[in-house]
């Protein structure tokens, strides 16, 4: 009998396809991530870029539009804000007893008087001794009328308030009160902030609406913008052709001028300017 070779079992070949080899995918998921890391950088700058460079393109488009409406009036010896469509005065003891009927006949092409501010009270004490004349005719000659009250900041802001409502006499139309503070009267800013305050909160309790702030820019900035800048603002600034204030806060009257004329008028009066329209000057009123 024949012997025969005995045959090794052999092994299948396996048809599975072989790994590949990655070589430095951890290195290549940190340079992806870089490179997304850096686009996102730049998009980021491009974007803050185009941002400034809007901002400035509107905020100079803006100073633009605000010098060309920025003209001289012979007939009132000053330059105007003549982008604004309400105008108006505001006047005191210093202006005397004021011809009325001539200030509500005083027109220069577009530009006239619509409302006026009339100072009423100083202190605790102290009444404007033209105040009545100037109250009763401002009404007489159809006027906006407001009154205002000369706030001291080392005195009760209660104790004034009282004075300013026993004072005057408001009726319904006319402008809800002011409070001209421009002083510190060597108060802290605490101290300014209690008796403003407590001004303000006796006449809204009383008339139903927020009181209005006279103040220059600089005080408004200085003492006011972090507490009272939800109330109507008026700011006195003058001979520049706009007003802005550092907060962006919105201002409603704008005293741009106290060296304003009128032929017939002996003294210099304040020139003042709404920052809005009738609808929204009526708004701010009793």
């Amino acid at each position: 009998m024949a012997t025969r070779k005995a045959i090794s079992p052999q092994k299948k070949k396996s048809t599975r396809p072989a790994p590949k080899r990655r070589q430095g995918t951890g290195r290549l998921s940190a340079t992806n991530k870089e490179k997304r890391v850096i686009l996102g950088s730049t998009i980021v700058v491009l974007l803050v870029m185009v941002s400034l460079h809007l901002s400035g393109c509107f905020n100079e488009l803006k100073a633009s539009k605000f010098k060309k409406s920025y003209i001289k009036f012979p007939e009132f010896g000053i330059s105007l804000p003549t982008f604004y469509d309400i105008h108006g005065i505001d006047v005191s003891v210093h202006q005397g007893l004021l011809n009325w009927k001539i200030l509500k006949e005083t027109q220069a092409d577009n530009v006239k008087f619509d409302f006026a501010f009339i100072k009423a009270t100083e202190g605790r004490t102290m009444k404007d001794r033209y105040f009545n004349h100037n109250w009763r005719q401002a009404k007489k000659y159809d006027f906006i009328r407001g009154a205002y009250h000369y706030l001291l900041p080392n005195k009760s802001g209660k104790d004034q308030a009282d004075f300013f409502l026993k004072t005057v006499e408001l009726e319904e139309g006319d402008l809800v009160p002011v409070c001209d503070i421009e002083i510190t009267a060597g108060m802290d800013k605490a101290t300014i902030e209690k008796n403003l305050q407590e001004w303000l909160d006796t006449i809204e309790e009383v008339v139903g609406k927020k009181p209005i702030i006279y103040t220059s820019k600089k005080f408004y900035e200085s003492y006011l913008s972090d507490k009272f800048s939800d109330y109507p603002l008026w700011i006195a600034h003058y001979y520049v052709s706009g007003l802005d204030l550092e907060d962006n806060s919105r201002w409603i009257f704008w005293q741009h001028n106290d060296r304003g004329k009128v032929k017939g008028i002996a003294k210099r009066l304040d020139f003042n300017v709404f920052n809005g329209t009738m609808d929204e000057l009526n708004l701010l009123r009793i």
